[in-house]
């Protein structure tokens, strides 16, 4: 199961939302966490580890690490592959 995140900041709360796509970990310290238990209330800070594009026949990662201070919400959608 993999999800696409929105992600609005507090310095542009108006603005458009930051896609992230392809998230298939959601960690908080060293504890995965589902998105309908995530917090952005506290000082934590989230890395969501997403997957990338395959190249010879290596696949790629990402994580990006965000401070929850730092956010104002993130609108988690579940991607459904066909």
């Amino acid at each position: 199961m993999s999800f696409r995140a929105h992600i609005f900041f507090k310095n542009n709360p108006i603005g458009q939302p930051l896609d992230v796509a392809n998230i298939f970990k959601i960690t908080v310290g060293q504890n995965e966490i589902q998105p309908s238990k995530l917090s952005i209330d506290g000082l934590e800070t989230i890395a969501l580890h997403c997957s990338g594009n395959s190249f010879n026949d290596k696949t790629r990662h990402s994580t990006m690490v965000l401070k929850s201070s730092e956010l104002l919400a993130i609108e988690f959608i579940e991607e459904i592959n066909d």
